[in-house]
């Protein structure tokens, strides 16, 4: 909604600003109205000015005994007059708001005039490492994870089901944007309705011109086209402090559209949908933020795609090529391969006060009096059916599957690439999860994920409290306690090795599980750490009773004041754990893993080790004396770096790379085994 006496002071700037959008001159009409309004205001005021005259002179002439018919038929017309001046009033406001509604916001001073031919690149980021390649939807098709067919069988065109792998990369696609605009962007999470009535999509600007572009239920709510609309009527008739804004909001939602303009373009595939998924993101700024707001929502959009290595490109809109709602817009198109182009995959908008005069939310000046007219702001970030065809066609590989990208493979279980979907009756890994660090451990939630990403039979059994250095110990002096925390959820009042026993013997009930997982350990299990571990023990004892174990481990670098990189064991763990048993190992080995003391992005590699050693040197030894002054003892490390034996367990986490160690149950030692029978067999020991 446009500012009156903007037009009323400067006719023709309001008229030049409109027409750079393409628009005929439009003030000359709204001023007509707005005059005849305000005359037929001032006569309404006068006739209110002599009717209160008139009751007045009524009383004076009745407190004297005298006539007042005249004046009383003066006053019943007087009634009759305003009555009818108040609804043509009405009927005046109600066309001057309807001309008004049907008129776009004015484009900022820096947009340039024009259709989408002018509209101006400012910045490209990436550069395509692929210039063609097949098309989302033959992509998909082939994986047999994208069917239109089906979706038209139930729903007509411009429908998709997703399924299996795609299903996931899409739900893994709008966590991972929210995740980023909430944890580092400072945008509040919110879910909001996706139906709304007529009030809300008139505030944001669709009604009543794009009517049919929405779809409609036949109770009268209408089907959000995008969160913007919920989200910014968030703070519809609302008077804001100035202190508080500005207000950011995001959202996941459905979005429907009718597309009733679009006939013929982008049949094919995801690219036009009347349903898809966008995260969206809506400001509240003043009007003096405004501008580095959109500067700022721009950036966290584009954020998304650098994360996921996507090369896009930021376009100015030219006036008449913007939104209705919008004073100044930037586009961000993706490249997409498939068809050797960029596409629109974000628009991000500074709506000025257009949308808030028409909400009516305005804000307090601070001590000042009186209130104005908020700013708001909307952009998509992203919208995530687009995102997923971006992914596809730039991450699919020659043989048709799709490479995970890596800020994706937590979201996805660890799962690398997506591959055609095979048809299974085997039931799932049943899996045991334990640890040294107690059943509240940060490292234990982290460990479970990564079992869930492999299965949905996970049963997790870990001590009560802390048991770091337990090694392979049994508890023989104390009864053990069991305590249920949820399902498939227990604590053991003992070691790791207690846990791993009772889960196997009594707390799993049916089938054995097929694979025992132990950690993520805070801090690494490496050189000789391994025969002091918890966590190693609990591995231990699954590989003694028959069950494939692995023990995962943190390494926390040596300055342990910097906080632990625990996303690097959950970005790789999944996949780690899975090419391992794709490849098996002896029934009388566990294996060892390793996690560098680095981002998931900065790993070096993955690298087959063997056991290291750190040497005496190593250990720490911390006598202290007590009040009594009895001495007593901590023991630890000494996280010293020095030389270390190459191809070792130690080398490779500190040259930031993964490592995997098979460490072997027997300890006997052949070769000394062997001198030993000589040295005996010679002289028998009397």
């Amino acid at each position: 909604m446009h500012d009156l006496k903007l037009i009323r002071d400067d006719p023709a700037a309001f008229d030049a600003r409109l027409e750079r959008r393409g628009f005929a001159p439009s003030a000359d009409g709204v001023i007509a109205l707005d005059q005849q309004r305000r005359a037929l205001q001032t006569r309404l005021q006068e006739m209110q000015a002599r009717r209160n005259d008139a009751s007045r002179e009524i009383g004076q002439v009745k407190s004297k005994g005298g006539d007042a018919a005249t004046l009383m038929e003066e006053v019943a017309g007087l009634k009759g007059a305003i009555q009818a001046g108040e609804e043509e009033d009405r009927k005046l406001a109600g066309e001057i708001e309807a001309l008004l509604a049907t008129l776009p916001n004015l484009p900022d001073p820096a947009v340039p005039p024009g259709g989408e031919e002018a509209n101006t690149e400012i910045r490209r980021w990436g550069t395509p490492t692929k210039t063609e390649g097949a098309a989302h939807y033959e992509l998909g098709e082939g994986l047999g994870l994208m069917d239109f067919e089906a979706a038209a069988r139930m729903s007509g065109a411009r429908f998709v089901v997703l399924k299996g792998a795609l299903a996931r990369l899409e739900r893994a696609l709008g966590a991972f944007m929210l995740d980023l605009h909430t944890s580092e962007f400072g945008y509040t999470e919110v879910a909001p309705p996706v139906l709304v009535r007529d009030d809300a999509v008139y505030g944001t600007g669709q009604l009543p011109k794009f009517a049919e572009d929405l779809f409609r239920t036949t109770n009268g709510f209408w089907l959000v086209p995008t969160a913007e609309v919920p989200l910014t009527n968030l703070v519809r008739e609302q008077i804001l402090d100035e202190a508080q804004l500005p207000l950011r909001f995001t959202a996941l939602t459905p979005c429907f559209r009718s597309e009733a303009g679009s006939a013929g373009r982008d049949t094919r595939g995801m690219i036009r949908q009347h349903q898809f998924s966008k995260v969206e993101l809506v400001s509240i700024a003043t009007p003096e933020q405004s501008a580095a707001e959109h500067e700022r929502m721009t950036n966290c959009a584009e954020e998304v795609l650098k994360r996921l290595n996507l090369p896009y490109r930021v376009l100015l809109l030219a006036a008449g090529d913007m939104g209705f709602g919008a004073t100044k817009t930037y586009d961000i198109e993706v490249w997409l391969p498939g068809q050797k182009t960029y596409r629109e995959i974000s628009s991000c908008s500074n709506c000025g006060d257009f949308q808030a005069r028409r909400m009516q939310t305005r804000a307090r000046l601070g001590n000042a009096k009186g209130t104005r007219p908020v700013h708001t702001l909307n952009g998509s970030g992203l919208a995530v059916g687009r995102t997923l065809v971006a992914v596809l066609e730039n991450y699919a590989r020659d043989d048709g599957t799709i490479e995970v990208p890596l800020v994706l493979r937590p979201y996805m279980g660890g799962l690398e690439v997506i591959a055609p979907m095979a048809e299974t009756d085997d039931k799932p890994l049943r899996i045991l999860v334990t640890n040294d660090d107690g059943i509240h451990a940060p490292g234990l939630k982290i460990l479970t994920q990564i079992a869930k990403a492999l299965s949905g039979d996970v049963w997790v059994v870990a001590p009560e409290t802390e048991q770091s250095g337990a090694s392979h110990s049994l508890t023989l002096t104390k009864p053990l306690r069991i305590r249920k925390v949820g399902p498939r959820r227990f604590a053991v009042e003992g070691t790791p090795t207690d846990c791993v026993m009772l889960a196997l013997e009594t707390i799993i009930k049916g089938r054995k599980p097929d694979l025992v997982l132990s950690g993520v350990n805070r801090g690494a299990n490496m050189g000789e750490d391994v025969t002091y571990s918890g966590t190693i023990a609990a591995a231990m004892e699954g590989t003694f009773l028959g069950v494939p174990s692995i023990a995962l481990s943190q390494s926390m670098g040596f300055d342990r004041s910097q906080p632990v990189q625990w996303p690097c064991a959950a970005t790789h763990g999944p996949a780690v754990v899975r090419r391992l048993l794709e490849t098996g190992w002896p029934d009388d080995v566990l294996i060892n893993v390793n996690f560098p003391n680095c981002a998931p992005e900065a790993v070096s590699g993955i690298r087959v080790t063997h056991q290291g050693r750190r040497g005496a040197a190593s250990l720490s030894i911390d006598e202290r004396v007590d009040a009594r002054g009895n001495a007593y003892y901590w023991l630890g490390y000494r996280r010293n770096p020095g030389p270390v034996e190459p191809d070792s367990d130690i080398e490779a986490v500190y040259a930031g790379a993964i490592s995997v160690t098979a460490l072997h149950m027997n300890l006997t030692h052949y070769d000394t085994q062997a001198s030993l029978r000589h040295a005996f067999a010679q002289k028998p020991v009397t």
